[in-house]
């Protein structure tokens, strides 16, 4: 327990901005959004059928105009952040101790490479589980604020914990990416890269009707449309998420144990 108490504590600042940012933000902005749709007319509702957001998530107008579907549009653009914070902490976790110089003592003495990779992993679903549970938080008392009972709270929590997930699959591509190139200078420049052409990827499959395009997309994986139409996530993403994890946490872990350590000068 001693690195991952290490690792938390190092996280403990990015977690409480994430956490306090999030919840706040949602807090604000959600009562204001549910009033504005929910009071809009035809001509303003029209307007948002241009946002290429609609497109990538597949909600109709009819859909956007309730305290749900405000939510969930709201929530899309949360995804591409927490797709950024995810996958910086997986490279951070790697990267920082070549930075540091410090790679030679944690990776050899006094603890075993896999007691380290694993506080780390574990050190990452923990600061991931936290910021969500905050993003929940905020997400239920903003949406009690705008809309009252006029909800379905088991699918706000579903849409709201969907972020645990992204964070998770990105983190899971971070450490895989930085054990293969442990000495990258600039991880969020990376991780932004790499989140924001996800992204893209799933907005032009979704244009385009190229299906399999999608699953190179774990924003798609949590489509807030399918949860709110059905109450619940599409089991074959929610496998495949899980199988992501496993299979990337499982080739890093792998690589990790073999890998020698070169430490720049």
């Amino acid at each position: 327990m001693t690195i991952f108490k290490y690792e938390m504590k190092q996280l403990k600042s990015t977690v409480l901005i994430w956490s306090f940012s999030l919840f706040l933000v949602i807090l604000s902005i959600l009562p204001v959004y549910i009033g504005m749709m929910s009071s809009a007319d035809t001509m303003v509702l029209e307007g948002f059928g241009d946002n290429p957001l609609l497109e990538a998530m597949g909600v109709t107008l009819d859909v956007i105009a309730t305290p749900l579907g405000t939510y969930a549009f709201l929530t899309f653009y949360v995804f591409l952040a927490c797709a950024i914070n995810g996958m910086n902490m997986g490279l951070k976790m790697i990267t920082k101790e070549y930075m540091q110089k410090t790679a030679d003592f944690i990776f050899t003495k006094p603890h075993s490479r896999g007691k380290v990779f694993f506080s780390k992993a574990l050190a990452i679903l923990v600061s991931a589980l936290i910021i969500g549970l905050a993003y929940s938080l905020g997400s239920w008392i903003g949406m009690v604020i705008g809309a009252g009972s006029d909800y379905n709270f088991l699918v706000m929590t579903q849409i709201a914990f969907s972020i645990v997930f992204i964070q998770l699959i990105f983190a899971a591509l971070g450490l895989f990416a930085g054990i293969i190139f442990p000495h990258i200078r600039a991880p969020l420049l990376v991780a932004t890269a790499v989140a924001f052409v996800s992204y893209v990827i799933g907005s032009f499959s979704n244009k385009m009707g190229y299906t399999a395009l999608t699953y190179l997309s774990p924003y798609h994986y949590f489509t807030s449309a399918e949860i709110i139409k059905t109450g619940s996530y599409e089991l074959r993403f929610l496998v495949l998420s899980a199988l992501l994890v496993f299979v990337l946490l499982g080739i890093s872990y792998y690589i990790f144990r073999k890998k020698d350590i070169v430490i720049d000068a």
